[in-house]
């Protein structure tokens, strides 16, 4: 709930072609893994809660690799989105861009990793200009 800006609802994507040693949720990197969950009912929940949550997180496993759902998911938030990735910022398709109030990005290396925010040295911290 703290991935976010204030009380946020988390949405884990599962599949991520990454493989990071050292990943945080190793459970979520096999793609056939997981439930599929319709991106209306996701957000059927969040409006029914929308005077609890403050943000909607997106992490992993990947959510790249499932774009079409973070596109739809964000485009129909309405709350603060953030954006956990191991894609590299210049990697990550305007669109999704657009919609995103922050992005965390780059790959978990193990050896930078920095027992804090962001997991390790190498990922970057991107915030949205008002």
């Amino acid at each position: 709930m703290n991935d976010g800006e204030g009380i946020a609802l988390d949405i884990f994507f599962q599949g991520c072609s990454m493989r990071c040693p050292g990943c945080q949720n190793p459970d979520l990197q096999n793609h056939t893994g997981g439930f599929d969950v319709d991106t209306g009912d996701v957000i059927s929940y969040m409006k029914r809660h929308e005077d609890f949550y403050c943000s909607l997180v997106f992490l992993g496993g990947e959510p790249l690799e499932q774009e079409e759902a973070l596109f739809d998911l964000a485009s129909r938030s309405g709350l603060y989105n953030v954006l956990y990735t191991g894609w590299l910022y210049e990697k990550i398709p305007q669109r999704i861009i657009d919609l995103m109030d922050k992005i965390i990005d780059g790959p978990y290396i193990k050896e930078m990793e920095t027992n804090g925010f962001p997991a390790s040295s190498n990922q970057r911290i991107f915030y949205k200009k008002r």
